[in-house]
């Protein structure tokens, strides 16, 4: 190729490059004056959503929190004096251990596998659950308790009994009785097998609904019918348990009953005094069936003055009956008040019986 041509070659591959430099610019020529375009019309504000959060808080929040873990350190429940029985026996732990109870009835079992880890104290967890429905406008709180089903009671062979206290089931579903009332041999007598005999500790379910107790052939005392004490149908556990709910030693998660849980339907019953006043009927019948079943051998004093089953003793079945009956009403635990009615009638005609 000659000079000339060459330097014409050169000087059209500078001329392209140009041309391909200029058409890689990102902005295009400034517009004409006076044709910018308009801004747009502003929107209109809208509402304001609803806070997801609001029907949570208004429950969980800080202050009721430490309320609550304030109440709860001061109950029973919270203290966990009784979950040394989880490890010893399977049965106990469905009852005595916050996990063990978490256990049971997610495998809706009475008695727990013995090698399944047991025997740590109640939490919030052992109780409460996630929420079954969150439309609390329509629903109504439903505290996620863990269980809310009627309570089928263990010792009912038939079927055919059951206690439903709304709210209150997760409760009644340990604080039932372990044995049925005593069953006569051939001869109409009764062995107490040990000096725990009776229904177990916490008999409140059966003594609030008023069955359970053992019946006598005569009796001068009529026995109420099921469920027909306003302590059952017109309250429930959590509405005296937990009635109140300020401070951190009585009501709410404490489960201690004040004055102001009883007041709120008996305007004379306002002070502790007058709660005891209360129970002075009960407690009189209480201790005359405790001297007697003392006299008749089905009872024994311990090394501390206190009454217990007599281990081994054979006595008439209606004497066990009424050994029953005061055991019964001590593992109740609230000094005939569940039930006075009911309470009241079991211990007359258990006393009537013995004379």
């Amino acid at each position: 190729m000659g000079t000339k041509n060459l330097f014409k070659a050169i000087v059209l591959f500078l001329f392209a490059g140009a041309l391909m430099m200029t058409s890689c610019v990102k902005e295009g020529p400034m517009g004409l004056p006076g044709l910018d375009g308009k801004d747009g019309v502003d929107g209109t504000n809208g509402q304001n959503g609803v806070d997801g959060t609001a029907s949570c808080i208004a429950c969980h929040n800080q202050t009721n929190k430490a309320l609550i873990s304030a109440q709860f350190e001061n109950s029973v429940h919270g203290e966990g004096p009784n979950v040394a029985y989880a490890g010893a026996r399977s049965g106990c732990a469905t009852c005595h251990s916050g996990n063990g109870f978490v256990a049971a009835k997610t495998l809706g079992v009475r008695d727990l596998p013995a090698n399944l880890d047991k025997g740590e104290p109640f939490t919030c967890a052992t109780c409460h659950t996630s929420h079954q429905t969150f439309d609390f406008a329509n629903d109504g709180p439903d505290y996620a308790l863990r269980l809310t089903d009627p309570l089928k009671p263990y010792m009912d062979n038939t079927g055919s009994v059951q206690i439903d206290m709304g709210a209150s089931n997760i409760c009644i579903d340990c604080h039932q009785p372990r044995e049925h009332a005593p069953v006569a041999n051939a001869e109409g007598n009764f062995t107490i097998p040990n000096n725990r005999f009776g229904p177990h500790y916490s008999t409140q379910s059966v003594v609030v609904e008023g069955i359970w107790g053992y019946t006598f052939a005569q009796a001068s005392t009529a026995i109420p019918g099921a469920g027909s004490h306003p302590h059952r149908t017109a309250a429930s556990c959590n509405s005296c348990h937990m009635h109140d709910s300020t401070n951190g030693t009585v009501g709410g998660h404490t489960w201690n009953v004040g004055p102001a849980a009883c007041s709120s339907c008996h305007s004379g019953i306002n002070t502790a005094e007058a709660i005891q006043a209360a129970k002075a009927e009960y407690y009189e019948l209480f201790n005359e069936l405790g001297e007697k079943l003392l006299e008749k051998g089905a009872m024994r004093l311990t090394t501390t003055g206190s009454l217990e089953p007599n281990p081994n003793a054979t006595v008439p079945i209606d004497v066990a009956g009424a050994l029953f009956n005061y055991r019964l009403l001590y593992g109740d635990h609230s000094g005939g008040i569940h039930n006075p009615a009911y309470a009241k009638a079991l211990l007359k005609n258990s006393i009537e019986a013995l004379n």
